[in-house]
């Protein structure tokens, strides 16, 4: 799906990303509240902008267009291409016994 959408229309291929990613995280969400765990899921802004400046090459010399962290997904212009990179979360888990939360950034596999 990424390379569907030119880098012009990089704002509508993060809206797609999310999109698809949606019923995904909402099953998540209730995957096991009847055993008394919640997991909220949510994305990361800044997790992605961390990833981007630390991950993305910059300077004259980079093989690839620049990369841009929009609403926690990371894209890079690949030939006039939009495509994503990463995409950031924080993750709570919450059950009677405990409660844990990360953020982690999972990258794309091309």
């Amino acid at each position: 799906m990424p390379a569907d959408f030119a880098w012009g229309e990089r704002t509508a291929a993060v809206a797609a990303v999310r999109a698809d990613l949606r019923p995904r995280l909402d099953a998540l969400r209730s995957s096991r509240v009847e055993s008394g765990t919640v997991y909220q899921v949510s994305y990361n802004r800044s997790a992605a902008e961390a990833w981007r400046d630390s991950s993305c090459p910059g300077g004259p010399n980079r093989q690839f267009g620049p990369c841009e962290a929009r609403r926690g997904v990371v894209v890079q212009n690949r030939a006039g291409r939009t495509h994503v990179l990463a995409v950031a979360f924080d993750v709570r888990v919450v059950s009677e016994e405990s409660e844990m939360a990360l953020t982690l950034v999972v990258e794309g596999v091309e």
